[in-house]
């Protein structure tokens, strides 16, 4: 089940990517309106606006585990490295086409952007030029995310292609049609959705695909996907604005939102579901993380087309 709670109605363009802090009550947004923006969502409540060096959209954004520092990934073939607190850049990342995605890997000692043209990049934020770049992609890269030093890139090429930083190895899935969007298992090793544009959702393990998850619609947009915070779920945006639930297990549609959005929806992320004890995180208290969860619902966040970002209590099934 999924219900809509209060949200903040501004006048912004497209919001093509979402991301929580490490808290799970800060999230950022980045959109067409060339800015990224600083929500605390539960409280409906618009925080911040960074903007200045984006001329064109803003395609994604990601964020430090201490939130102190934030990466924007722009159409004007650059990243730029943020100081959250001043609000300042202090570093930019180029490529040769317009930056698609961005991600903190290796622990957060470095950054990962992969763009329009072709390539997988690595950077430290501290020196000038990329520390290692992956050219094997024969289009755009589409979405970048990570798993024990395990970098995986989706591609419009139709490929995933999952970097191992410390074997130095490379494997690659391949796909009919291109791959819009990636999200890895937290819980299963060398697991992953990915949202291809032939109308499915891909559950891939070691390479084979388990499962196709099927009934919304990609029509080119780059569609996000998710899975929830107990991984029992595989969630999706579609073209028509509507929000679609699976259960992972059995391959059946729990449940959907229509009209969630009035135009394509196109990004969607949950809230951190790990819980914090004098500034810790407790991994042994994962049980009570998925009870809680499970019980209270957990924090969903959508934005689309239409420019609005819409907040969700997510319980499943």
């Amino acid at each position: 089940m999924i219900d809509m709670l209060p949200c903040v109605a501004l006048p912004l363009r497209c919001i093509n990517a979402i991301e929580f802090d490490s808290t799970g009550i800060y999230c950022l947004t980045a959109g067409n309106d060339r800015s990224v923006r600083l929500w605390n969502p539960a409280r409906q409540l618009h925080i911040k606006r960074f903007f200045g060096p984006h001329n064109y959209h803003v395609n994604d954004v990601c964020l430090s585990a201490d939130s102190a520092h934030f990466v924007s990934a722009g159409a004007e073939h650059s990243g730029f490295y943020w100081d959250t607190a001043e609000g300042k850049v202090i570093r930019k990342f180029n490529h040769g086409g317009s930056v698609a995605c961005c991600n903190y890997v290796a622990s957060g000692s470095l950054i990962c952007t992969g763009s329009d043209d072709r390539n997988v990049r690595f950077w430290d934020h501290r020196s000038r030029g990329a520390v290692s770049t992956f050219n094997d992609a024969k289009d755009g890269i589409s979405s970048v995310c990570e798993r024990d030093c395990v970098v995986v890139a989706s591609s419009v090429d139709g490929a995933v292609r999952s970097y191992d930083l410390r074997k130095g190895l490379l494997k690659t899935d391949y796909f009919q049609k291109p791959v819009v969007n990636v999200c890895v298992s937290t819980a299963v090793e060398d697991c992953y959705i990915a949202s291809v544009l032939d109308d499915t959702v891909a559950l891939v393990e070691h390479g084979d695909v388990l499962a196709r998850y099927r009934g919304h619609t990609c029509d080119n947009y780059r569609i996000h996907c998710a899975l929830d915070p107990c991984e029992e779920f595989v969630l999706c945006g579609s073209s028509s604005g509507t929000i679609f639930c699976w259960s992972l297990s059995n391959n059946r549609s729990s449940s959907t939102v229509p009209g969630a959005h009035s135009g394509p929806l196109t990004a969607l992320a949950f809230s951190n579901p790990s819980l914090l004890k004098d500034g810790r995180l407790v991994r042994d208290l994962e049980k009570n993380v998925i009870d809680s969860l499970r019980e209270k619902g957990s924090l969903l966040v959508t934005g689309g087309k239409d420019g609005y970002m819409r907040v969700w209590r997510f319980y499943g099934a």
